[in-house]
C-alpha cells in the first residue's frame, strides 16, 4: 500500500472521509473504512426513500493520513513518509 490520489467515480453520491494518525497501521486504517462504508450502506438502505431520485447509495472512500500525538522528530517523520510512498 501506498500514497496515491484518484478521482471519485462518476458514480459517487457521497464521499465517505476517514482521517487517521500517521501511527495508525494502514491495515487498520483501511478496516475503519471499510466498516465506515458498510454503515454508509446500511443507513442509505434505511432511508432510501429520503432520496427517491437516487437508484442507489454509491459512496466514494477517502483516507486521509495526517500529523498526530507529539513531535517525535524527524525520524519517526521520515519512516512514516517512506512508509506511505512505498
Amino acid at each position: 500500500m501506498g500514497a496515491w490520489s484518484a478521482g471519485a467515480d462518476d458514480g459517487a453520491t457521497d464521499l465517505v472521509v476517514y482521517a487517521h494518525g500517521w501511527r495508525t497501521p494502514p491495515e487498520d486504517a483501511h478496516a475503519m473504512a471499510a466498516g465506515l462504508l458498510a454503515l454508509a450502506a446500511e443507513q442509505y438502505a434505511r432511508r432510501q426513500a429520503l432520496h427517491p431520485r437516487l437508484p442507489e447509495g454509491r459512496p466514494w472512500p477517502v483516507l486521509l493520513c495526517r500529523a498526530s500525538g507529539k513531535r517525535r522528530g524527524m525520524g519517526e517523520y521520515f519512516k512514516m513518509r517512506d512508509r506511505a510512498h512505498t
